[in-house]
């Protein structure tokens, strides 16, 4: 706490200082201390509300951190999902060509069986449709790929945005916290300063200095008092 040689003579007993203890001087003193009590307190909440901006910022950017977490597991789900498409339209394809040529043989069989020979442009056509079937299942498969795994790449960019906007949050909170202690601490200076300059060495405040040829308390300082101190 702040202290000087003028408090302290504001506040000491009458018959130490040699003189009365005037009700201004004791306003004085009393201001004072809740100067200095209100200045300590307001350092104090300009430093817990710092605090209280650091811990925003960090709880942005954990939000942030579990949020990219979240899309690229996501995005390795996805992933995973447009192999097992492509996975899957090959095994259709491969099962459509084979049902192609199981009726092209069934049918070859029946022509064969009715005498009347194999017309190879039927066999070819059953064949074609299955080729054709292959083909259109492979490319079904691939786009369905595709866009699993465009989705995927989408949220692992979302991640990485919110990874970043969340290290972008925690450092504007932290420069923020900074200024709001710098602040706090420069403006108790400032009021702690301007305290000092009221009450350094000098009179008292609503008093004036007695001087070495005050008559010590009791007989005589009354008069004395009323004629050298302009209260």
């Amino acid at each position: 706490m702040m202290w000087s040689p003028k408090i302290s003579d504001v506040t000491q007993r009458p018959d130490e200082r040699g003189r009365c203890f005037t009700g201004l001087e004791a306003l004085a003193a009393l201001g004072a201390v809740a100067t200095v009590v209100s200045t300590g307190m307001s350092i104090a909440g300009s430093s817990q509300q710092a605090d209280a901006q650091r811990q925003a910022g960090e709880i942005a950017y954990q939000n942030a951190v579990a949020r990219n977490q979240q899309m690229q597991a996501e995005a390795k789900r996805l992933e995973d999902q447009a192999n097992s498409q492509q996975a899957i339209a090959q095994r259709q394809a491969i099962e459509e060509r084979r049902k192609a040529r199981i009726l092209a043989g069934r049918a070859q069989t029946v022509m064969a069986a009715s005498g009347a020979g194999v017309d190879e442009n039927v066999l070819a056509g059953i064949l074609g449709e299955g080729d054709f079937a292959f083909d259109t299942a492979l490319a079904e498969g691939d786009q369905k790929a595709q866009d699993s795994r465009f989705d995927a790449e989408l949220r692992r960019w979302q991640g990485r945005t919110e990874l970043a906007s969340g290290g972008t949050t925690r450092s504007a909170l932290q420069q923020r916290a900074g200024t709001t202690e710098t602040m706090g601490i420069v403006g108790g200076i400032t009021r702690l300063a301007s305290l000092a300059s009221r009450y350094g060495d000098g009179p008292a405040p609503g008093g004036a200095s007695l001087g070495t040829d005050a008559p010590a308390f009791g007989a005589g300082y009354s008069d004395w008092f009323d004629r050298n101190v302009d209260i």
